[in-house]
Order: C-alpha cells, then structure tokens, then sequence
C-alpha cells in the first residue's frame, strides 16, 4: 500500500468540509503521518487561520508563486517526523 507523502489543501475547499476532513485524516493511524499543506484565501481570516494551526504542517497564503509552494513542500517533507514516510 502507498501512502501520499503530502497532502495540499486548496483555498476552494469549504472550510467546515476541510475541518472534517483534517479530523478525519488525523483519526485514522495510517494517514495521521501524512503531512498537510493548507492554502488560505488572501483576505485576513484569522479564525480560519487560528482553526487550522494545530491541524496542518504548514500554510500558504494566496497570491503565491509555484517556487514558494515548491520550497514549501520540500520544507514540510523534510521534517524528521515526515522524512521516514519518504525514504
């Protein structure tokens, strides 16, 4: 069985369906290692950006460039707790 090595979550996604599916990712034991990136829309949703902070790896505000997603990333799937899944 793969496992993904990341998940990126765009600023399109409902943000009550995003909650639901970071609760469930985080409750199964097989994709609770998985990190995830979430992108946020540009306006200043802080309790959006206060909800997500215990659930992401990492987040990404709107506009960005495919460089800066890129080294996002490769930041995240660096981390000692993340780079077991990729090796």
């Amino acid at each position: 069985m793969q496992i993904a090595a990341l998940i990126f979550l765009g600023a399109s996604i409902p943000f009550k369906e995003e909650c639901a599916l970071l609760d469930t990712l985080k409750a199964n034991p097989v994709s609770r290692i998985v990190p995830v990136i979430a992108a946020l829309p540009d306006s200043g949703e802080s309790v959006k950006t206060d909800a997500l902070l215990g659930r992401v790896s990492d987040m990404i505000r709107k506009p960005y460039s495919p460089g800066l997603i890129l080294r996002r990333v490769e930041n995240v799937i660096m981390l000692p707790e993340c780079s077991s899944m990729v090796s």
